[in-house]
């Protein structure tokens, strides 16, 4: 904040003016304000550039004959509620059309990029404000009283001496801190009214770690800078960047109307810009370019968006201030084919192949086969060859960075069903239409329009998918430029994106990039084969239904590499899903698992986590080419040799399978409740089973069954003994084994361990 100074250039009207070189003028010949009675007037204004104040002119007179004394008051920022920086009386005159020429009696220094107030108080007199209203009153002249006019054609014009100071430099003699007073050749630590120097070969370089101000930056050539991630770099003026800089936190650039510069192609991690700038050399923004305060004219310079894993690339525009072309470059990963989306206006198709030199360059068709991605994508793109900045497309072929370029716009879009959609295909592509990263809860659907959304997710080379909260492969709610997002949009129906509703201010990004955990009860399982992995999600609701349902449920979208695995489930009509929604009464259901395995070879199916709540107590996986069940919430993993030959509906999922170890009891069974009329032991390869309550009948048929964790049928005895302990070989591997012994038509049922 500036301070009002006492000490300066001049002090009274007699001193030595300076020659109109050394001065810059803020002249506004038109006013609209807010600031006015009829005993006072006040009016903002931005400096020409950082300096001292040195006159205001202002056409002011006073209605009654003679004169009075007025005060004159400088505040800092908008309005009168900030720090007074000046005061002064002075006369005010009857002479009609004349002006106020006040010279300021003491120094108040000033900096370019922020707001300032003048005030005008009459004291109560009748002073008044003249103005030439020809354009509006035929009379030509017209009092200033309190009402607003639709014009104000009056104006004032504040003289400004520029700051001359020789730049402050850094010496960098005593650490790298940026705040500390004695690495800087001024033994003072620069503020927003300082030009710093960064030269070449100080012990230290320096590194802010807090919030620091300068009117010029200029690093040297050989000479470094660095900002932290946690760092704030203010600068009013210019930023000059001959040597290197590491710009990692944020840089926000304040400047009047023109008078910014950025100069040296520096690149940004963060950069918010205050006021007008007009770019003339290239510059790259890793994260986030802020214009909410600022306007960015582009004509022949280069200005990059970067976008990756590990960069944003968002552009925050609220007032679509950005005249000139934009780019996006793309860090691709990986060999696959991927989607990219199109923000930019009439693109055409010609100039993008020929830009990036891409292998092949296909256009969203629509659906074809769900389980065969490359069907939803043509190469026969003669009609149209202009494209919507909505349009989606996919690109192959080996490149590791795509660049795109266009005027981008911020104006809210509707997107129709595809044209070949139908109502079993309405799979539809849409392309980020805006350079920013978007909230995907902000979508607006029409009623038709399904839940379910899908994303490609470079770094599982899978299509995620989202319903409401539940998602696969951690699906993010946000999504960046050039990304692509698809909708069931049956025909008749529509989606509308409208930046104001998806587009979080930058402070906001980090707190939506993390999915909302998911609180209904559900299963996530995973398919890991050596090419690759895949995952699906079935979860419980009360409203489901064991049918698709475009409310709970999404589809599978194939992988665009044919060799990675596809996992999902199948619904009760056919419908292959990668999230399912099931009822919550499942007492005896079972759901067929669908699995593309990609390559032949060992498959394990692994459970990343079961909730079943009160919805099942027991979770069976059935090997249908085996006969193994395998019990996954006892024992985790299952895996299997897969063969491309395979039924896709191998294995089954079997919720409190009637029969089952442990499930709920039923016809012939044990109560739960009901103690077991044995106790079991396995020691030196022998199973040993002793009565505690009854005999073994000699007229009934017993038997005593061991299973392994896979479901292998391990021993298989008859009984017809009435002995109280009994003997059997049992040559197995260690671990857990399940125990089934029949008595007189009764079967228990045990676990025992094998050391």
């Amino acid at each position: 904040m500036m301070k009002k100074l006492t000490i300066g250039l001049f002090f009274v009207l007699g001193t030595l003016m300076p020659s109109a070189q050394d001065i810059c003028y803020v002249d506004q010949p038109q006013v609209d304000t807010y600031l006015y009675t009829q005993d006072d007037f006040g009016q903002s204004f931005m400096p020409c550039g950082s300096g001292e104040l040195f006159q205001i002119d202002v056409p002011v007179h006073n209605l009654q004959a003679g004169e009075f004394t007025a005060l004159l008051t400088i505040y800092e920022g908008d309005g009168y509620s900030g720090e007074v920086l000046y005061t002064s009386n002075v006369t005010i005159t009857d002479e009609w059309g004349g002006f106020l020429l006040h010279t300021f009696t003491e120094s108040v220094l000033v900096q370019g990029g922020q707001l300032y107030t003048y005030r005008l108080d009459f004291n109560g007199h009748y002073g008044t404000m003249w103005a030439n209203f020809s354009n509006i009153y035929e009379e030509g002249q017209n009092y200033w009283n309190s009402m607003a006019q639709a014009t104000i054609d009056m104006g004032f014009l504040v003289h400004i001496i520029p700051t001359s100071d020789p730049c402050v430099s850094w010496r960098g003699e005593y650490s790298h801190d940026w705040n500390e007073p004695l690495n800087w050749s001024s033994a003072e630590v620069p503020d927003s009214t300082c030009c710093v120097l960064i030269p070449e070969g100080s012990p230290y370089y320096p590194i802010l770690n807090e919030k620091g101000a300068a009117s010029e930056l200029i690093i040297e050539s050989s000479g470094f800078f660095e900002l932290s991630e946690n760092g704030e770099l203010d600068i009013y003026e210019r930023l000059n960047l001959i040597g290197q800089a590491d710009l990692l936190g944020k840089v926000i650039m304040k400047a009047s109307d023109g008078e910014g510069e950025i100069l040296g192609s520096p690149t940004f991690t963060f950069l918010r810009l205050e006021g007008m700038y007009t770019l003339i050399e290239p510059i790259f923004v890793l994260d986030v370019l802020d214009l909410e305060d600022g306007y960015l004219a582009n004509y022949g310079a280069e200005l990059h968006m970067l976008v990756s894993d590990g960069h944003h690339g968002h552009v925050y525009m609220p007032n679509a201030n950005i005249a000139g072309p934009l780019s996006f470059d793309k860090e691709r990963t990986g060999y696959d084919p991927e989607p990219v989306g199109i923000p930019f206006i009439g693109l055409k198709y010609e100039d993008i192949s020929s830009v990036n030199d891409v292998t092949q360059l296909d256009v969203f068709q629509g659906t074809g086969s769900l389980e065969e991605s490359q069907s939803m994508w043509t190469n026969d793109v003669s009609n149209p060859n202009t494209f919507d900045r909505s349009s989606a497309f996919l690109f192959n072929g080996a490149d590791d960075h795509i660049r795109l370029s266009g005027q981008v716009l911020n104006e809210a879009i509707s997107i129709p069903a595809h044209a070949t959609a139908t109502e079993l295909y309405d799979l539809n592509a849409i392309g980020n239409p805006f350079p920013s990263e978007v909230f995907l809860e902000g979508v607006q659907k029409s009623s038709g329009v399904g839940a379910a959304m899908y994303r490609w997710n470079a770094e599982t080379r899978q299509y995620c998918a989202q319903v409401d909260n539940a998602c696969i492969h951690g699906m993010e709610p946000l999504l960046r430029p050039l990304d692509v997002v698809f909708f069931h949009i049956p025909p008749g129906e529509e989606v509308q994106m409208n930046y104001g509703d998806m587009v979080l201010r930058p402070e906001e990004i980090q707190a939506h990039h993390s999915a909302t955990p998911l609180e209904d009860h559900h299963i996530r399982l995973k398919a890991e084969s050596a090419s690759g992995s895949d995952e699906t999600l079935i979860r419980f609701r009360e409203e489901a239904s064991w049918s698709w349902d475009r409310a709970l449920d999404a589809m599978k979208i194939a992988s665009t590499d044919a060799l990675m695995p596809g996992f999902g489930s199948i619904s009760e009509d056919g419908k292959i899903l990668s999230i399912n929604t099931l009822p919550v009464e499942l007492q005896g259901g079972q759901v067929f698992l669908y699995l593309e395995p990609g390559v032949e070879g060992q498959v394990q199916l692994s459970p990343l986590m079961i909730d079943g709540g009160s919805c099942f107590t027991r979770l069976d996986l059935e090997d249908r080419k085996t006969g193994y069940f395998h019990d996954l919430m006892m024992d985790g993993s299952y895996s299997a040799e897969v063969v491309l030959a395979d039924d896709r509906d191998r294995f089954v999922l079997h919720f409190n399978r009637e029969g089952s170890l442990f499930g709920q009891p039923v016809e012939g069974f044990a109560e739960a409740s009901i103690p077991l009329p044995f106790n079991s032991q396995v020691y030196h390869d022998h199973l040993f089973i002793n009565m505690t309550e009854a005999p073994l009948y000699d007229e009934k048929m017993n038997s005593v069954r061991v299973y392994s964790v896979n479901g292998a049928l391990v021993l298989d005895q008859s009984v017809r003994s009435s002995e109280t302990r009994h003997s059997f070989p049992l040559h197995v591997n260690s671990g857990i084994y399940y125990l089934e012994v029949r008595i007189d038509g009764v079967l228990y049922q045990d676990k025992v361990w094998v050391d």
